[in-house]
């Protein structure tokens, strides 16, 4: 979370959103959580997952949805992410360009 936070920081004046969602039952994990690592995005509360599961179809977490400036799902990654390695910098780059 911290380098998306960082990719966050770095990109949001282009154009880059990023919304979290949390699937834990208890609100105090995750304020516990946002107090040891404080995000400059929004993380919004989905206890138990039931939204994600459901509406969305996330088998495993994390699932990030990559989305373009057009609000088209360009791709759906599974798993955890280095935002800093090049490779995740580029294809989010890459979203962020006018088609």
């Amino acid at each position: 979370m911290a380098s998306l936070n960082r990719l966050y920081q770095e990109w949001r004046g282009r154009g880059l959103k990023v919304l979290a969602i949390s699937v834990d039952s208890d609100p105090h994990l995750i304020r516990e959580y946002l107090v040891a690592t404080p995000l400059d995005f929004p993380v919004l509360l989905d206890p138990g997952g039931e939204l994600s599961k459901g509406l969305f179809r996330v088998q495993a977490f994390p699932t990030t949805w990559l989305v373009d400036l057009d609000s088209a799902v360009r791709d759906v990654w599974v798993g955890d992410r280095d935002w800093d390695a090049a490779a995740n910098r580029a294809a989010v780059e890459a979203l962020l360009r006018p088609t």
